[in-house]
């Protein structure tokens, strides 16, 4: 009997025999002769003979490929889908073939091939034909065209001709170039932003960041009198800010910290991982610090020297009558008068020089 479409074979009729059958020639011959045809019909393993007609294989799958080896059967060939074959190694796509063409994995490469150096050039450019490609100079696109006999021509499709030719795909992206808005100017869009050689950015106010402003000019934890404070010129009125924000004057004032900002109010003070408190001088006379002489010196960097009234000499008129007897006494002296020796109108609760108030202000960034 013939194999069937799917290659199996089955005995001639009068198969299998019984036992007590008689084996005789009219079924010995028939069944021999058939068997012998089908084994013919076989391919040898050892490679005696060759098909006859096209060798079909099962599709196999990236690990057992249709076409593969006995001592590697996870590499070999496979058919993945429709038109859509694949050469695997080792459980791995490494090849694609199709009707358009051979493609290798990701991540796989090739070796022995060679290409072309890339050059830059500002002559007219030899690229593939339809790509479209832009003049630097004039702003003009082109178009490449191959003709006929193979060659290539430029055709322009705006502006003026000349000038250095980029790919029209790298305008205004990464690594690309910049475009040109409609006054000649590359847009803001494409400037760098907060970074050095850039341009400004502003916060959500609409107003330069603190850390983008300039720093020249005036030295960090510098102190001045102001008529007002800015984000460059803090008042110094114990106000908390961030270390962050303002890293610089922070990396200043851990020079000059205090835990108590009352008895030393021109002291920064640590307040948290995040912020500290500025010098609080708010009323208050700044004295340059040393001595002066025995009886005039400052007080420690940064501590409040509380106010007083030095040694000095009052006079008082004489008075005759029999209540009141005049006498001259030294401030400090317990002296029990109830005279109006102060009882004029310059004084006061404090005692002061004239003075004129200004914001005590210090140099942040």
């Amino acid at each position: 009997m013939p194999r069937d479409a799917n290659g199996n074979y089955t005995l001639p009729a009068g198969n299998p025999v019984t036992p007590g059958d008689v084996i005789e020639d009219t079924w010995a011959n028939p069944t021999m002769s058939d068997i012998a045809i089908a084994l013919t019909d076989s391919l040898s393993r050892t490679g005696k003979g060759g098909m006859s007609v096209a060798l079909k294989f099962g599709d196999g799958t990236v690990g057992g490929p249709g076409i593969s080896w006995i001592n590697e059967p996870t590499s070999g060939w496979y058919r993945k889908s429709l038109n859509e074959f694949w050469y695997s190694v080792g459980n791995e796509d490494i090849l694609q073939v199709t009707k358009t063409g051979v493609a290798l994995a990701a991540g796989k490469t090739a070796t022995g091939f060679s290409l072309p150096p890339v050059t830059i050039q500002d002559a007219e450019p030899a690229v593939s034909k339809g790509q479209e490609w832009f003049e630097s100079d004039t702003g003009a696109l082109y178009v490449r065209y191959q003709n006929p006999d193979l060659t290539f021509t430029l055709i322009q499709i705006n502006g003026a001709t000349g000038g250095s030719f980029i790919p029209v795909t790298d305008k205004g992206v990464a690594n690309g170039v910049a475009t040109l808005g409609a006054g000649v100017k590359i847009p803001i869009a494409q400037l760098p932003a907060g970074t050095a050689n850039g341009v400004a950015s502003l916060d959500s106010g609409g107003k330069v960041p603190v850390s983008q402003l300039p720093t020249t000019g005036n030295d960090i934890g510098c102190i001045m009198y102001r008529h007002a404070a800015n984000a460059k010129w803090l008042q110094l009125n114990g106000q908390t800010i961030n270390k962050g924000t303002y890293a610089s004057l922070w990396s200043y004032a851990q020079s000059f910290l205090t835990t108590d900002q009352v008895a030393n109010p021109g002291l920064f003070k640590d307040i948290d991982a995040n912020n500290f408190a500025l010098p609080k001088l708010d009323g208050i006379f700044i004295r340059s610090q040393g001595t002066y002489d025995a009886n005039r010196l400052s007080g420690a960097l940064g501590a409040r020297q509380d106010d007083a009234v030095g040694y000095h000499i009052h006079s008082a008129q004489m008075d005759t009558s029999t209540t009141n007897v005049g006498s001259f006494f030294r401030a400090g002296q317990n002296q029990n008068q109830s005279n109006n020796v102060n009882a004029n109108t310059s004084v006061g609760a404090e005692t002061r020089v004239i003075n004129v108030g200004l914001i005590a202000c210090i140099c942040a960034v």
